[in-house]
């Protein structure tokens, strides 16, 4: 018996004798004659284990063989995979009843019977998918049917196979359906494979009636929330940066829903009977079954690639499926992004197709409308069947529709009207309605696009007090926002290819967008207090929203994506009615929207000049408070854990400062004030201390080291010096909960390449350096303070890690011995296909007493260590560094002087500097593991 069909919805024909992957008649043969040799039933288990263990392989070699090497594409090659599993698990089956536990010819497989369920039940089956099997049996099962399924199941478990399994007689089925919508799920998906084929039969007919027929409704409604919580675990938007192929938005496991849903309630359906029943078109029939073709065969190369059971696309398999695949740069685009933009097409298609599918079994009741528009009905707010027009639009079943495809025609700007008059309304669109846009969005051209009164329309939607992002993603998905705004379509579905960002441009854009309208609501006041404070004092609220829109549309166009932004800005802000000073403020902010952030991070906020740089380009406090909301709706939306408490606090550090420097021409109180005001505030700290140690400490550094440090910081280094013995460093480690990072003190005899030293002992401690601020004292003696991440997932983080992070680091104090980087890093394809060029930048103006180097590079274990002990060499010596991590790509800046402790103005001095620091950025790391 050969699998007949293959795919949740596609068809696919009978398969001929080219799917036999091993033989089985000469294979059962050799079983026999094993058992015939009377080696005892271990021994025979053992070795026909290993000859099943071999054919199998054998099969899925050839299996993989085909795959690459044809058209066959994954959804025949899932088709091969379950075909194969079909002979073994006969074998097996043979081998139990005929040979191990032997009955009459007469009963020979009819006592209980083997059914395929869950994928492997529909014929799908990945490389390394779970083989799930039902065993049915009659009510009381025979002793000889119990023991040739306990035999089966050891074969199978032998083989290392990952075998789910049940055994079961009809009404248990029935029973366990019942009150398991998972196991009733299961029911729907029964394929026989061995055994009694009566058992079957009477299991699919009774469950038919007695499961489905009775409870098709709630099976419906239970199987749609599995389906949302489900997204919900898989990341929640189809446009991940590594998405889940399987469980993901608009991946293989709603096809199979949707496969649930209709088999549910019509029996088995392939799609020319959803074409048939008026469900889809047959242009989107087609759609559905080449996203199936196309998921699947992602899938085979994905676990090819992985050798496992893999379903989530990461940065190291998406380049090499991209290149097994055949991309080509292209437009800009690399292989691996074209190859991305094509799986969220694929994607969007699936879900667009599920909404329709969902609004077919509303329309038919056989679900039940939504809970919110039956109540909207009933107050008459949704105005529902009640009234069957609602601004020009109809209303059907209380959802918001056209008077059919001719109103689109004669009115393309309605499809931009609809979605306004939905949000005003707080009424859904109608599936058909959507169904409409998708078929003809592409209607939207010059005229509706300068149309003041539909851009007047779309602009109330974008800064509309109610949350826009509803309404906005629905555009997207439809293909109206990117065909209104032509400037906007570029970034839908664009990847970056690093392991910074954690969505597509344009879903980030959109989370932007709905965290600033959170703001706004005050749903974030414990998250983002400073933000939430300046919200309600911001006048130019339409700009505001506008250059959340557009802060990223220069991406992918090369060069500075931020000018490439400001530029096409300027040209639609017209259009879109903002007036001169609306605009000039959003075209402002898209250009300098990572100003805060990428100085917060990168730049001494302790160094006058530092803020005197930021006050000269904000110059305005309403410019100042727009900027750092923007920044903090940016960087919250970047990836569900970039944001924290550290960053938070540099950015009200910045923010405060700055608008300091904008009221009273200062950045803040003079250094030495601030100093003695930072002194102040630790002297309660100290109490246990003699008044000669206190006032000694409060006089060894200079006021950098006052205005640098947080007063719990600076507590601890006090601690470290009075503690400190003679050529012994002091060290402490501990965890510091407001960055969410490892905190690390040392004060130590000052000496050349220390900072180096003691940042490669960290690397090789498994960490990576998140900011370092150093100091030296009036006697010669040196104060560290690291704050570090583990640099690796499952790096333990208690007291004794954290004592033997102390004791290596003293040992690299004392010796000047630094242990080697652990070789756990970014596999070879990951490192190899991000480009991260490397630069390096010198500035003698942007602090007042310090040369500031900042190098961009590939991260990795150790590079701040390397980078340090370039500059020692090259007469450069580090006062503080600040390090920042944007996935593969670190920006460190350092602040320098020369051994005269002066800035570095020579420019031999600076040409040396460059070239050795960016010949240590530059050095390949050891990959091997």
């Amino acid at each position: 018996m050969t699998v007949a069909a293959a795919g949740a919805l596609a068809e696919v024909p009978e398969q001929s004798g080219e799917s036999s992957f091993l033989d089985q008649p000469t294979t059962s043969e050799r079983i026999e004659r094993l058992w015939n040799e009377d080696l005892g039933e271990a021994k025979f288990r053992a070795e026909s284990v290993k000859l099943l263990r071999d054919a199998r392989q054998k099969g899925m070699d050839c299996i993989r063989e085909r795959f690459l090497a044809s058209d066959h594409g994954g959804l025949r090659a899932a088709s091969m995979v379950a075909e194969l599993t079909d002979e073994i698990v006969r074998l097996v089956f043979d081998t139990a009843v005929r040979l191990v536990h032997p009955g009459s010819p007469d009963t020979n497989g009819d006592e209980f019977a083997v059914i395929a369920v869950g994928g492997y039940g529909r014929g799908e089956m990945a490389p390394y998918s779970d083989v799930d099997l039902l065993f049915l049996t009659a009510p009381k099962a025979t002793q000889r049917a119990k023991n040739c399924i306990e035999t089966i199941l050891y074969i199978l478990w032998d083989m290392r196979l990952k075998v789910g399994s049940a055994v079961r007689d009809v009404d248990s089925c029935l029973q366990l359906g019942q009150e398991d919508m998972t196991i009733r799920t299961t029911l729907l998906e029964t394929r026989l494979v061995c055994g009694s084929v009566e058992l079957l039969e009477e299991l699919d007919t009774r469950a038919r009636e007695g499961l489905f027929r009775k409870a098709g409704r709630s099976f419906i409604e239970v199987k749609l929330t599995e389906r949302d919580e489900r997204h919900e675990v898989a990341g929640g938007s189809r446009y991940l940066l590594n998405p889940n192929i399987k469980d993901g938005k608009g991946g293989l496991r709603d096809l199979q829903t949707l496969f649930w849903l209709a088999k549910s309630l019509h029996g088995p359906m392939l799609l020319a009977e959803f074409v048939r029943k008026g469900i889809f078109e047959p242009d989107e029939a087609a759609a559905l079954a080449e996203a199936e073709r196309n998921l699947w065969t992602w899938r085979f190369h994905l676990h090819f690639a992985a050798g496992r059971a893999e379903e989530r696309m990461h940065f190291e398999h998406q380049e090499s499926i991209a290149e097994a695949l055949g991309f080509r740069d292209e437009g800009g685009l690399r292989p691996v992004e074209r190859f991305m933009r094509e799986y969220y097409r694929t994607a969007k298609i699936v879900g667009d197709l599920t909404r329709t599918f969902c609004a077919a079994l509303e329309e038919s009741e056989a679900k039940a409308p939504p809970l919110k528009g039956r109540l909207m009905a009933w107050l008459g707010r949704g105005r529902s069947d009640r009234q069957t027009e609602v601004d020009g639009f109809r209303v059907r079943n209380g959802r918001l529709a056209f008077h059919g495809e001719g109103q689109i025609l004669d009115d393309p700007g309605s499809m931009v009207r609809i979605f306004h008059v939905s949000h005003e309304r707080e009424m859904d669109i109608h599936p058909e309605a959507d169904r409409l846009i998708a078929q003809n969005f592409f209607r939207i051209q010059d005229d509706v696009r300068n149309d003041p009164e539909i851009n007047r329309l779309f602009l109330e939607v974008l800064t509309s007090r109610r949350n826009p992002i509803r309404s906005l993603r629905r555009m997207s998905e439809n293909g109206v926002l990117g065909q209104f705004l032509l400037e906007f379509d570029h970034v839908i579905g664009l990847m970056q290819f690093d392991l910074y960002h954690h969505y597509t441009v344009d879903e980030h854009t959109l989370k932007t967008i709905e965290a600033l309208a959170l703001i706004e609501q005050g749903d974030r006041g414990g998250a983002h207090p400073l933000a939430t404070s300046l919200v309600g004092s911001i006048t130019l609220r339409r700009a505001l929203y506008v250059a959340l829109l557009f802060h990223d549309i220069g991406k992918g166009l090369g060069g500075n994506h931020s000018e490439k932004g400001a530029e096409i800005l300027a040209r639609l802000c017209p259009r879109l009615g903002l007036d001169e000073e609306e605009a000039e403020t959003a075209v402002w902010l898209v250009r300098y929207h990572l100003l805060l952030n990428s100085t917060a991070q990168r730049r001494d906020l302790a160094d006058p000049a530092t803020i005197r740089y930021v006050a000269e380009i904000v110059q305005e406090r309403q410019r100042l408070a727009m900027l750092l909301i923007l920044t903090v709706c940016d960087m919250t939306s970047v990836a569900p854990d970039y944001w924290n408490e550290w960053k938070a606090q540099l950015l009200r550090d910045l923010h405060n400062a700055t608008l300091s420097m904008l009221t009273s021409g200062q950045a803040a109180p003079d250094s030495l004030h601030r100093a003695a005001e930072a002194k102040a505030a630790l002297l309660p700290r100290l109490a246990e201390f003699s008044r000669d140690q206190v006032d000694a400490f409060l006089e060894s550094f200079g006021p950098t080291f006052w205005i640098g440090l947080d007063t719990d910081t600076s507590c601890d280094v006090a601690r470290l010096v009075f503690d400190h013995e003679a050529n012994a460093p002091s060290i402490r480690v501990a965890s510091d909960k407001l960055r969410r990072a490892v905190k690390v003190c040392v004060y130590t005899q000052d000496r050349p390449s220390l900072l180096a030293d003691l940042a490669g002992e960290i690397a090789a401690a498994g960490y990576t350096v998140v900011e370092v601020r150093s100091y030296v004292s009036k006697d010669s003696m040196s104060a560290f303070v690291f704050w570090m991440q583990p640099a690796f997932s499952g790096t333990r983080q208690n007291r004794t890690t954290f004592n033997t992070i102390q004791t290596r680091l003293q040992k690299a104090v004392v010796t000047g011995k630094v242990s080697k980087a652990p070789a756990r890093r970014l596999s070879r394809a990951i490192t190899e296909g991000l480009r991260v060029p490397t630069r390096v930048r010198i500035d003698n103006d942007a602090s007042d007493l310090h040369t500031l180097i900042e190098v961009a590079a590939r991260d990795r274990p150790g590079l701040l260590a390397d980078l340090t002990r370039a500059m020692y060499s090259a007469n450069a010596h580090v006062a503080s560094a600040v390090v920042t991590t944007y996935g593969a790509r670190a920006v460190d800046s350092f602040y320098a002087k020369n051994s005269y402790g002066l800035k570095i103005t020579s420019e031999g001095a600076l040409r040396e500097i460059e070239e050795k620091v960016r010949t240590a950025a530059d050095a390949q790391p050891d990959l091997s593991t």
